[in-house]
């Protein structure tokens, strides 16, 4: 069972940038065999301390690659009836073939922050809150890194996010799509898009907003990410349907 582990891999689709696997040998020979994945993909497994390119794991290239065919047996060269013509000068590589030299022959410095880019674990504290760790670079985050989210996550999350006022609770979070002088056009999580009134800051500041502040509620208010009306009153009602009401505040 230890050797089967051994032999599974974990590595980073091209095209999407999501990490699939464990993945065993065969599975990964027949993906390199229809070019699914190449020198430049990244791969790790248990045990290994951060995401490396296959070029930079020779063990798992050689396992990968199928076994050279025997050389042939040498043949005596027939004699020219005439001398031979010289070869013609070799063409210089195009652009493709350039930038894939140059992702070849990245720095160790350089190959390491790029694959520091995708060494994020999801965990849980002690209470059950999810966050994120990089073993590579030891940061901490609560917000989802990009590499590990989805295609809707991405689409879903991106862009900037404020507080707005509403009629019914108050404030609501809303993603900005667009400014145009004294005008903003958002849309709230519910899919609902309404036009904003920005000239006057007082009625309608638009405090920016971090999703993760809607998923991480402190125990003591003063140490959220901001102050701000919108982000305590959804502290305070979070807390009331958790039974909690208490603060430090």
């Amino acid at each position: 069972f230890a050797k089967i582990m051994a032999d599974e891999w974990y590595y980073v689709d091209e095209e999407t940038t999501e990490q699939v696997g464990p993945t065993p040998i065969p599975e990964l020979r027949a993906l390199f065999k229809k070019k699914a994945i190449d020198d430049d993909t990244f791969f790790w497994k248990d045990g290994q301390a951060e995401w490396l390119a296959l070029a930079d794991i020779p063990q798992l290239k050689a396992k990968l690659k199928p076994p050279a065919p025997p050389p042939t047996p040498a043949k005596k060269p027939p004699v020219p009836a005439r001398p031979p013509v010289p070869p013609k000068p070799v063409a210089p590589p195009s652009s493709p073939q350039i930038q894939a030299i140059r992702r070849r022959s990245m720095s160790g410095r350089s190959m390491a922050r790029a694959s520091a880019q995708t060494n994020w674990l999801e965990k849980l504290t002690v209470d059950g809150a999810r966050y994120y760790y990089n073993p590579s670079t030891e940061s901490v985050a609560w917000d989802k890194p990009d590499i590990l989210k989805s295609q809707a996550e991405l689409e879903k999350d991106s862009g900037e996010w404020v507080w707005v006022s509403d009629p019914e609770t108050v404030w609501v979070p809303a993603r900005v799509l667009s400014r145009s002088g004294a005008s903003a056009s958002v849309q709230l999580q519910s899919g609902q898009r309404r036009e904003i009134d920005t000239s006057n800051a007082k009625k309608e500041p638009m405090w920016p907003l971090l999703l993760s502040s809607l998923r991480h509620i402190e125990d003591d208010l003063v140490m959220m990410d901001d102050l701000n009306q919108g982000l305590l009153m959804h502290a305070v009602a979070e807390r009331y349907k958790q039974d909690e009401i208490y603060t430090w505040v």
